[in-house]
């Protein structure tokens, strides 16, 4: 006799106990689980596409913010973006949780673009390994779920370019996994309630849109009261202390660079970016729209039952609805978890579409074989191989080791010397100078200047640094002030470009990776 899916007979996510469903014929074989190699082999996948992504993909320079926090705070400086400036502290990132953690490793000695990066290999291959035991090692989701981690590019690139979203997608598996009910009373009276509300809450250190995913757990803990209370009471806790020293040291616990994003203006309309989120969250990829419906499938089968990763889905889903309720102005790493989720949903649909089709049986005895496991797992790391080799990084010769080349020539750091700058990450990292913030996002005062090049007018740093765009260069090649002031001093651009020489009739309209670094001319100091 055919026994049931473990999908249906797995616990469900609140105590008591739940009737069992019929499944249709050919329903998943509750043995055919992936073993610890298939698991390894699935762990390798996503770790050998990511180290081939670092030949293609550059850390982006909002990581470099973090970095400079991480450095500051390692050396004693505190978590600061400029250490002596008259306005610190700042809060300028919005990942305090992941400055902190990357400061213990530099102080442990490691470099922290190396202390980021593996890091997130690291986050990365737990994740496969907790999805694999939210899915309870059934071969069919999770050699999917595993397949996808490896596969998706986007992914590869959020987490190469050194962001804080693997190891918050980790916790969030982890907050998951926790939540888990083992019975009836064990998950009231024992410990796992209590570290997944751990997890959630510091969560919230890592983005705050993670308040998202503690009321989510919130959601499946409500039953019983004493429940409820073990998850409740860390949260609080953690919540509070976390609350109470933003606000003692920066005085709000609102980072400063969500305060200044939140009042740019968005030339874009609001149509058009409810469209940029969505197509970002489900299908920045075409191929992925045909996937959709598979999504749809299993995002519902998911959250209908609470099992498995259904506090991923719900939390990303939730995450989406936030981003299309504001509509801010989103950048590629906000969309990490809803990826992450979409290929969850995928494996969890494919699944359900197996059953149907009487084929899930077969389906996860073959999957369940390490041979079968390696050979996909091969085929997807041969492919980005391929694929990475068409699109080599450009950005870190042309712009970063060019950033850096000019920091050893010129010192500024060690004059004294201070930037402004429109795109401050990099920047700052490699010259170790004070950095005058044209978006405010570190340097509150800059709000103050309804044109951003009266900070320029009034401060006139030694340098500048502007996006080779209409909106920035074309600006200041428009004032004749500035112009004379100023002289153009080097370029750092992405397509290897090092001519001194704009045409302020031709700047592009959006934004480039190529920067104009301006000098005060001697005449002006």
């Amino acid at each position: 006799m055919q026994r049931p899916s473990p999908m249906a007979g797995s616990p469900p996510a609140v105590d008591g106990p739940r009737p069992e469903r019929l499944r249709p014929a050919g329903a998943a074989d509750a043995g055919a689980r992936v073993g610890p190699l298939g698991v390894a082999l699935l762990a390798a996948a996503v770790v050998a596409c990511r180290l081939l992504a670092l030949r293609a993909v550059p850390i982006y320079d909002d990581a470099f913010i973090t970095y400079r926090y991480a450095q500051n705070l390692a050396r004693g400086a505190g978590l600061v973006f400029n250490p002596g400036a008259a306005w610190e502290p700042v809060l300028g990132t919005t990942t305090p949780g992941y400055g902190v953690v990357l400061a213990g490793l530099v102080a442990l000695g490691l470099e922290v673009r190396q202390a980021s990066l593996g890091l997130n290999l690291l986050a990365d291959a737990t994740s496969l390994w907790l999805l694999a035991r939210l899915f309870d090692r059934r071969a069919v989701p999770t050699v999917i779920a595993g397949l996808g981690l490896a596969a998706l590019p986007q992914l590869a690139r959020i987490s190469m370019g050194g962001m804080e979203s693997p190891l918050l997608l980790c916790a969030t598996l982890a907050a998951a996994l926790a939540a888990r009910a083992r019975g009836p009373g064990k998950s009231a009276a024992g410990a796992r309630p209590v570290v997944a509300g751990l997890l959630a809450a510091a969560c919230v250190s890592l983005r705050p849109e993670s308040v998202l995913l503690v009321l989510v757990l919130g959601l499946a803990h409500l039953r019983p009261p004493a429940r409820l209370v073990r998850y409740a009471a860390p949260v609080l806790a953690f919540g509070a202390a976390y609350t109470a020293l933003l606000w003692w040291v920066y005085g709000s616990p609102v980072p400063q660079s969500v305060v200044a994003k939140s009042g740019l203006p968005d030339p874009v309309d609001w149509t058009v970016r409810a469209r940029i989120i969505l197509t970002e969250s489900f299908a920045p990829l075409l191929p992925m729209v045909a996937a959709l419906p598979l999504v749809a499938w299993g995002a519902v089968r998911l959250l209908a039952r609470r099992v498995g990763p259904w506090p991923l889905v719900a939390f990303a889903l939730a995450m989406v609805a936030a981003y299309l309720l504001k509509r801010p102005k989103t950048w590629g790493w906000y969309f990490y978890l809803p990826l992450a989720s979409w290929v969850v949903c995928v494996a969890a649909g494919t699944e359900a579409l197996l059953e149907r089709l009487g084929l899930a049986a077969r389906a996860q005895r073959a999957l369940a074989r390490p041979l079968v496991v390696g050979g996909l797992a091969a085929l997807v790391v041969a492919a980005g191989a391929v694929a990475i080799g068409r699109r080599p990084d450009a950005v870190t010769p042309n712009v970063y080791e060019a950033m850096a080349a000019w920091a050893e020539e010129d010192r500024p750091a060690e004059r004294g010397a201070s930037v402004y700058a429109s795109d401050i990450g990099a920047i700052a990292f490699f010259s170790g100078a004070r950095v005058l913030d044209a978006e405010g996002l570190v340097w509150p005062a800059a709000l103050a200047y309804e044109d951003k090049l009266g900070a320029v007018r009034e401060h006139r740093p030694e340098y500048v640094l502007l996006v080779a765009n209409h909106a920035r260069l074309g600006a200041f090649l428009a004032d004749p002030e500035l112009t004379a002031a100023y002289a153009l001093h080097r370029r750092f651009d992405a397509r290897g470009r090092t001519e001194l020489a704009f045409d302020a009739e031709t700047l592009p309209r959006g934004w480039v990776q190529d920067y104009a670094l301006y000098r005060l001319r001697e005449s002006s100091r």
